[in-house]
């Protein structure tokens, strides 16, 4: 009798004995011919995923630091100012999807470094938005050593359609982020329900960015607008470079 297993695509590549050693791609049907085969290769699987589990656990995760600032004038000055790491580095902006532009309000990255809570970046994806991510692309270092890294110490996060509270509760809020750097998960960060900016600092490690490194924040999990789907970020601000 022939047994066949799906390998999923978060397990990688296996090595498969049949006849000899093979490599299965990631996604394929693998077909073996034996009871014992089968055994041996949901064996093989359940290690990968132990694996797969223990990469996960080891991935730091913060909360925001609560900076005791009530006003949120004062909190949105931080947020616009909020670029030393632009003192010694500068980067574009990118998304994997937008919300199409709506009685005439648009909604693309450019938003999150305009200062302004009245505009917000949107997702455009049909759903709430889970597994869009916003890239960070760093540029050459200022100065004459362009190859120079430079220190990237955390962000500020407006988090919502902070426009005002009516249209921040219709919409969705982004509840975690995966930070990834270049192909490497860096750390989670977990966001309160919350229109005031809110700072982050990955204290666990010491992250330096330079010419080409991306960072990139991919949305996990969300907290659901009361009438739409679309999850929303007003704006970002990054510490770094003192």
């Amino acid at each position: 009798m022939n047994y066949s297993i799906f390998l999923p695509p978060e397990a990688g590549s296996a090595l498969i004995f049949r006849n000899g050693i093979r490599q299965a791609a990631p996604g394929a049907i693998i077909t073996v011919k034996s009871k014992f085969m089968k055994i041996s290769f949901v064996l093989l699987l359940c290690l990968f995923a132990l694996q797969l589990s223990a990469q996960e656990a080891s991935i730091p995760s913060f909360g925001p630091r609560k900076a005791g600032i009530p006003l949120f004038e004062d909190l949105e000055a931080m947020a616009d100012g909020a670029c030393s790491l632009g003192c010694g580095i500068g980067w574009t902006l990118s998304a994997t999807s937008t919300l199409e532009s709506q009685s005439g309000n648009t909604y693309d990255v450019s938003k999150l470094e305009d200062g302004k809570r009245s505009t917000a970046w949107v997702e455009g994806v049909k759903g709430n938005g889970i597994g869009q991510r916003i890239m960070i692309t760093f540029d050459e270092p200022y100065g004459d050593e362009k190859d120079l890294k430079i220190p990237f110490h955390g962000m500020i996060i407006t988090n919502g359609y902070s426009k005002n509270a009516d249209i921040w509760t219709k919409n969705g809020r982004v509840k975690k982020l995966l930070v990834w750097l270049n192909s490497k998960k860096m750390c989670y960060l977990e966001l309160d329900d919350d229109l005031y900016p809110q700072q982050f600092f990955w204290t666990s490690n010491l992250v330096m960015v330079g010419p080409s490194d991306v960072v990139s924040l991919e949305i996990v999990e969300v907290y659901p607008g009361s009438k739409y789907e679309d999850t929303a970020i007003s704006d970002l601000g990054f510490h770094g470079a003192h």
